[in-house]
């Protein structure tokens, strides 16, 4: 599998290093924290696909891969209730 920003949707990272992801037309913003920034990049990075981007960060923060695709699946799920993401493959 691997996801995407929906068509339309803003992504900017601010400078606190929090993510934004904005859609004008629905009026949806989503503030994520500094981790799901770091996911985020991650997701990037490992051309949209969530299972390569959870192995990279887990292993860079020592954490359980299995804790991380958790996490990872979540976030998706959130952000794609709120129409910010989409799953493209």
């Amino acid at each position: 599998m691997r996801v995407r920003a929906r068509p339309g949707v803003d992504v900017t990272v601010l400078e606190d290093g929090r993510l934004e992801l904005t859609c004008p037309g629905s009026g949806s913003r989503f503030l994520c924290s500094a981790i799901n920034t770091a996911m985020w990049i991650a997701l990037l990075q490992q051309g949209g696909r969530p299972d390569a981007a959870a192995a990279l960060l887990a292993k860079h923060w020592d954490l359980n891969p299995e804790y991380m695709e958790s996490d990872f699946s979540l976030w998706i799920e959130e952000l794609r209730d709120a129409g910010l993401l989409q799953v493209i493959a």
